[in-house]
């Protein structure tokens, strides 16, 4: 594998984590979980789950 397809495999891996967890924050945001409930239960900063709240 070249270095290309490395960085684009990676990349791809990388977005569907970012996917993933967006979905989860978004689902435990529906739920009325709190920033800082969401950061306790996934184990996150403040910051990395703000973005998600106020981009919505």
């Amino acid at each position: 594998m070249g270095t290309q397809e490395y960085l684009l495999d990676k990349a791809k891996k990388e977005g569907k984590i970012a996917g993933k967890l967006e979905g989860k924050i978004e689902m435990l945001k529906e739920l009325g979980f709190t920033i800082a409930q969401v950061c306790e239960k996934l184990g996150l900063t403040k910051p990395e789950v703000e973005k998600y709240f106020k981009g919505a």
